[in-house]
């Protein structure tokens, strides 16, 4: 079964941009900084985990298939053998 890649990658990018604004509110920077400095956070932690969850689907996808070939091989009734 793959992954959900968009919702994993999204509420990872959510839950980075209100830690950014709770740790820029923490340290006194205005929330004009926060909120940009959040924002752009979001938007590299969507990235990462849309491209981490993407590579992690194709490695099960692969493993799946390539489990699937070995178990039928006998069953092809290959003229060799």
């Amino acid at each position: 079964m793959l992954l959900p890649t968009r919702p994993i990658a999204m509420r990872c990018a959510v839950y980075f941009f209100f830690a950014v604004a709770i740790l820029g509110t923490l340290s006194g920077i205005s929330p004009v900084t926060c909120s940009k400095r959040g924002m752009v956070g979001a938007i590299a932690v969507y990235l990462a985990a849309s491209l981490l969850l993407k590579a992690v689907n194709v490695i099960l996808t692969n493993a799946v298939v390539e489990r699937y070939i070995e178990e039928n091989e006998g069953l092809a009734g290959d003229p060799e053998n």
